[in-house]
């Protein structure tokens, strides 16, 4: 089932709105709570944790819910449109901490705001991710849409990058990230309307009034292998991403003595990661998803292992930056490949069980893809505990000079080798899935 250049335009807007507030939150967060709010970082890796087993909670329910909804905007679409107000409220109330608050009240303040925003993020993302299997039936066709899709995602990277730059433009850190917050929140709304307006729900297969008990329900995921791998997978490659993300402001800043090239350096990665995602569809129809997915883990670890190996002999300006543009590129992979999988599993999980669980599946995803957020958060927390970071300190130990940078090159390294021995065992390839496909076709012939 073929979709239009113009609805895949519409839907990847969806994701620009989605990591505009994404990315500026796992981007600058973490520096904004020990560097401005002046909370310590081990709180912090707490609070990310505790909210991650909320998450664990919350996000099936969410998936649940979205799985028996039926209006006359659709099953997903709504949740869009009107979750991105939660949402947008959620993202500018993060970075509102009240600074000169004691650290008890600072602490209750980020514990509110943060858990909220998880919430309000399972609202929207659950619904827009499970968007795209309902857009189309085809899985080559699913794939482009992903590809669209990460496109945006990535372009989101140029304003993200430039979050660092606007802020400098107020009297402080503290409005100006309180007033660059807002902005985004309000442009998010607006491209989450366009999403909206411009896509349509075809494959959907609308609720009945047949009763499912949880744990048939639940069966979709349990049963469901490729689910279980893809989520894994993707849960290492998202630690391994925010752990970059995350440590390059403190690398830029103390290691290097270069705030200045924060901007840049996000700004290469950007382009780099969008260039990439242009070759993304015809890569995997060469090789397959499963094999380019082994090969560009390898590669995008061995060139983050090779930033560490740069600190600690050459030093040279230049090659971090040639490093983040090769990283970038493989980058592109290891993002989209997950997204264009999970709507494949969503049909195993109907071979194997007998109904579509789109929600529920997704719910799974997102869950994985927070708890890979919080865990680099928890890493970098813990990380910076233990190497005794000193916020706002320029003069950091070598200790800890050193375990920034390898929390930059060396931990991404070894995340990417835990995911290609997981995702080797992914048993739905092309070709069982082609035969999976044509099996529900027969059984719905037959009904």
């Amino acid at each position: 089932m073929k979709v239009s250049l113009f609805e895949k335009i519409g839907y990847g807007i969806g994701d620009l709105a989605c990591n505009l507030i994404f990315s500026t939150a796992t981007s600058y967060l973490m520096y904004y709570y020990t560097d401005i709010a002046l909370i310590p970082s081990s709180s912090i890796a707490t609070l990310f944790l505790i909210a991650r087993v909320w998450d664990a909670i919350n996000d099936p329910i969410m998936g649940i819910i979205v799985d028996k909804t039926n209006t006359r905007f659709g099953k997903f679409r709504p949740y869009i449109l009107f979750g991105s107000f939660i949402l947008a409220l959620f993202a500018f109330l993060l970075f509102t901490v009240p600074v000169d608050a004691n650290n008890s009240s600072k602490l209750i303040y980020v514990y509110i705001t943060y858990i909220g925003f998880g919430m309000s993020y399972t609202l929207v993302n659950i619904p827009y991710s499970a968007l795209t299997s309902a857009m189309s039936d085809d899985t080559v066709e699913r794939t482009k849409i992903t590809t669209v899709r990460m496109i945006f995602a990535v372009l989101s990277g140029f304003a993200v990058s430039q979050v660092w730059n606007l802020v400098k433009l107020f009297d402080t850190p503290v409005i100006g990230y309180r007033y660059t917050n807002a902005v985004i929140g309000i442009v998010s709304i607006i491209l989450f309307a366009i999403c909206f307006f411009t896509t349509k729900e075809i494959v959907v297969i609308k609720s009945t009034n047949k009763k499912f008990f949880i744990k048939e329900e639940f069966k979709a995921i349990t049963q469901n292998t490729p689910l279980i791998i893809i989520t894994v997978v993707f849960m290492l490659i998202l630690i391994a991403g925010f752990v970059i993300f995350g440590v390059n402001i403190y690398f830029f800043k103390y290691n290097l003595k270069r705030e200045d090239l924060i901007p840049t350096a996000l700004m290469l990665n950007t382009i780099s990661t969008a260039l990439g995602m242009l070759t993304v569809p015809y890569i995997t129809k060469l090789l397959g998803k499963k094999k380019a997915g082994v090969i560009t883990l390898f590669l995008f670890g061995l060139f983050n292992l090779l930033f560490f190996v740069n600190y600690k002999t050459i030093n040279s300006i230049n090659l971090y930056f040639i490093i983040i543009v090769i990283a970038g590129i493989f980058n592109s992979y290891t993002w989209s490949l997950g997204w264009s999988m999970i709507p494949d599993t969503i049909e195993y999980a109907e071979y194997k069980v007998g109904f579509r669980a789109e929600g529920l599946i997704y719910s799974m995803y997102s869950f994985g893809q927070k708890m890979g957020i919080a865990l680099a958060g928890l890493i970098s927390g813990v990380a910076l505990d233990f190497i005794g970071y000193k916020a706002n300190n320029l003069e950091q130990t070598q200790f800890s000079l050193d375990g920034i940078a390898f929390l930059r090159g060396g931990i991404p390294f070894i995340l990417c080798i835990l995911a290609i021995i997981i995702i080797s065992f992914y048993p739905l390839n092309e070709k069982r899935y082609e035969q999976i496909s044509r099996e529900l076709k027969t059984r719905k012939n037959n009904i």
